[in-house]
Parts: structure tokens; sequence; C-alpha cells
């Protein structure tokens, strides 16, 4: 459905220093981004989402924050 719906989707791990999906949620809300969905990948949490809308500049920040690096 996602991919139906965006105008881009990209993937990104955080290895070897691995963060827990709902601290990254919280860094991307921190950064700025935009929460897309609620409830969407968080039914096991107490986070309202883990789906952000972004633009270029809050991803680049998240991705140099976080370390991340891109998923091939």
């Amino acid at each position: 459905y996602l991919t139906t719906r965006a105008d881009r989707v990209e993937a990104y791990i955080s290895y070897p220093d691995y963060i827990k999906e709902c601290e990254l949620a919280e860094m991307a809300r921190n950064s700025g981004m935009e929460p897309s969905y609620k409830g969407f990948g968080c039914s096991d949490c107490r986070c309202s989402t883990h789906l952000f809308k972004t633009d270029k500049k809050r991803l680049a920040s998240l991705i140099k924050s976080a370390k991340l690096s891109p998923y091939q």
C-alpha cells in the first residue's frame, strides 16, 4: 500500500549500532518530521506512530544523527 501512495520510499538500517524502532521514531519526531498515520507500525508499543512524512533536509539530519546507512 505504501509504495502505491508515496511519491518516494527509502529504507535505512542502523548497523552495527542498532537503534530500537521506538527510539528512532522519537528521533524522527524530534527532528521535525510529521507523523503520517496514527498507529502505524506501533501496535506493540506506546508510540503514536512509526510512519513519518519528511523533506530532504530533515531526512538528511536524521540519517546523520542516527548514523543510518541506505538499505541495499
